[in-house]
C-alpha cells in the first residue's frame, strides 16, 4: 500500500504543471546549452537529486537559437547557446506565412528553481507597481503580444526590472493583450 501511494504521489508531482522559477540554466550531460525563462511551463520527465530532467516543445526560426512557447509569438521559453541541442520535430506556418520549426528540448535543471505555481500572474502586480512610477499606465490592450516585449525593454532600466522581471511583465501582459491580428 505504501509503495503504491508513493507511486501516485510521484506521478501526480510528473503529470503536475510544472514553470521555471527564475531564468535558469538547462543543460544536457553537465554541459549547458541555455537558459529556460521564467514562467515557462514545462512537463518533469525524471526527478533526480537536485537536477531534474525536463521536457518542453516550443517554436523557433529556422536554427534560431531564441525558442517561443506560442507558434508567431515572441514569447521566449528558452535562449539557446547551442542551436542544435534541440531535436526538430516538424514545421508549422504562422497566419504570417513565416514557417516555424517545432522543437523539442529534453534537458536537466535545478530542481529548486521548479514551482507548480503560473507565476507569470505576479507580472500583473510588477507592471502596476513599477510602470506607472513615471507616466499612467498604459492599457493591456495598447499593444499587440509582439510589440510588448520591445516597448517593456525599451522602460526596463527606468523601471529597475532585473531579467527575471523584466520577462515576468512581459509574459503577463502578452497573455491579456490582443493578437498582432486583432
Amino acid at each position: 500500500m505504501k509503495k503504491l501511494i508513493l507511486l501516485s504521489l510521484i506521478t501526480s508531482s510528473l503529470l503536475a504543471n510544472n514553470y521555471a522559477l527564475e531564468n535558469t540554466p538547462l543543460s544536457i550531460n553537465n554541459k549547458t546549452i541555455g537558459t529556460i525563462i521564467i514562467g515557462t511551463k514545462f512537463d518533469i520527465v525524471k526527478n533526480d537529486n537536485n537536477k531534474s530532467e525536463i521536457k518542453l516543445t516550443g517554436y523557433r526560426p529556422k536554427g534560431g537559437k531564441a525558442i517561443y512557447d506560442t507558434l508567431g509569438v515572441l514569447s521566449n521559453s528558452v535562449n539557446l547557446d547551442d542551436a542544435n541541442a534541440v531535436k526538430v520535430i516538424g514545421t508549422k506556418v504562422d497566419d504570417y506565412d513565416n514557417t516555424w520549426e517545432v522543437v523539442e528540448i529534453v534537458a536537466s535543471v535545478d530542481s529548486a528553481k521548479i514551482t507548480n505555481k503560473d507565476i507569470i500572474e505576479d507580472g500583473k502586480a510588477l507592471f502596476e507597481e513599477r510602470c506607472g512610477i513615471c507616466h499612467a499606465l498604459h492599457a493591456y490592450d495598447e499593444f499587440s503580444k509582439n510589440v510588448w516585449p520591445s516597448t517593456i525593454k525599451s522602460m526596463q532600466d527606468n523601471a529597475s526590472l532585473d531579467e527575471n522581471e523584466y520577462y515576468q511583465v512581459v509574459k503577463y501582459l502578452q497573455r491579456v493583450a490582443p493578437g498582432d491580428d486583432e
